[in-house]
């Protein structure tokens, strides 16, 4: 069994949903708290000796420009050297910025476009 708390250290409580979306709170406090909770997942689960893919979903989506670099530097540079990292994303457009930007990041990446057909989207 596998379980996973957030703890306010301070308050001494467990925080639920909806302390994640506290007013003053950027909305990439969610995302950096899920890809958080997934790497400390892996890490577990690795443990046993299997490492297992990371699968993230528009885990940046809402971060901002700095942030979004640096977690991309992150996810692509030293957690994908320990495993395979599969980030899905619709957001063409920032990984052309972060192509252009910092190409040094996306060095290497294998990358898959898929667009739906129109109609469909």
């Amino acid at each position: 069994r596998l379980s996973l708390s957030l703890v306010d250290r301070q308050r001494g409580r467990r925080l639920d949903a909806t302390a994640l979306t506290r007013p003053g709170w950027g909305g990439g406090v969610a995302g950096s708290l899920a890809l958080l909770a997934a790497l400390g997942v892996g890490r577990t689960l690795a443990a046993g000796g299997v490492r297992w893919p990371l699968l993230l979903n528009e885990t940046f989506a809402a971060a901002d420009d700095a942030a979004f670099r640096a977690g991309m530097a992150l996810l692509l540079g030293p957690i994908a050297r320990e495993r395979q990292v599969i980030l899905l994303t619709g957001h063409a457009a920032r990984l052309r910025w972060l192509e252009a930007e910092a190409p040094e990041v996306l060095r290497g990446v294998a990358r898959l476009r898929v667009e739906a057909p129109v109609g469909l989207s």
